[in-house]
C-alpha cells in the first residue's frame, strides 16, 4: 500500500476542522431555530453531512468530494430561497435577487466553511491521484 504525500494529511486535518465547526454549528442552529419552513431545516440540516461526508473520503474520495459540492450548493440554494422568500413578503429594502444572490455569499454562516471543505476535499482528491498516477513516490528518497 502506496502512503500518501504529506500534504494530504495537512488538508484533511483542514477540511476536519471546517467539517467539525459547521456540523456543531448546524446543530445549533437547528436547536436554536428549529424548522419553520423546508429551506429553514435544509438550511441547518445540510451542514450536519458535512461531518459524515468527510469521514467518507477515506472509503470513497471521488464520492465524497461530489458530495461536498452538493452539499455546499444545496446549503446556498436553500439559504437564497429562504432570504429571497423573505425579502418578497417585505422583510428588506431590496428584493433584486442579484443583490440577495451575492448577499448570501458572505453573510451565511455556512458557506465559507463548506467551501473550505471542498477545496480540501478536492485538492486532497486531486493531489492523491495525480501522485498515483505520476508515481512520486510520497517520501523523498537520498
Amino acid at each position: 500500500m502506496a502512503k500518501r504525500p504529506p500534504i494530504i494529511y495537512c488538508l484533511l486535518v483542514i477540511a476536519f476542522a471546517a467539517s467539525a465547526f459547521v456540523s456543531l454549528l448546524g446543530v445549533m442552529a437547528g436547536m436554536w431555530g428549529g424548522a419553520p419552513s423546508i429551506s429553514a431545516f435544509l438550511f441547518w440540516f445540510l451542514p450536519i453531512l458535512s461531518l459524515p461526508v468527510w469521514a467518507g473520503y477515506f472509503m470513497l474520495p471521488k464520492a465524497a468530494v461530489i458530495a461536498s459540492w452538493l452539499l455546499l450548493i444545496a446549503n446556498y440554494a436553500a439559504y437564497f430561497v429562504g432570504i429571497w422568500s423573505s425579502s418578497v413578503a417585505g422583510n428588506s429594502t431590496t428584493t433584486n435577487p442579484f443583490k440577495v444572490a451575492l448577499d448570501c455569499l458572505y453573510w451565511s454562516p455556512f458557506v465559507p466553511g463548506l467551501f473550505v471543505v471542498v477545496a480540501c476535499l478536492h485538492l486532497a482528491a486531486r493531489i492523491e491521484r495525480l501522485s498515483k498516477i505520476l508515481g512520486v513516490p510520497s517520501q523523498p528518497t537520498c
